[in-house]
């Protein structure tokens, strides 16, 4: 995973880390870990987080899957 890309995303979007923790029913610490590349985003989670930031297919296939 790209975490700084991800995380120029989400700053990008104007959402916040906790909103994101929010949407994957997740608390923050948990995203937290994911974010910092200490615990794997599952497929389901890359996807929601994907749609929640309105990624591209291409866009997030270069954060999640490289």
């Amino acid at each position: 995973m790209k975490k700084d890309k991800l995380r120029g995303k989400i700053a990008e979007k104007g959402v916040t880390q906790s909103q994101c923790a929010d949407k994957l029913e997740i608390s923050l610490q948990a995203f937290n870990a994911k974010i910092n590349g200490n615990v794997e985003f599952k497929l389901e989670e890359a996807n929601v987080l994907g749609d929640f930031l309105k990624l591209t297919s291409d866009e997030k296939i270069d954060i999640f899957l490289s």
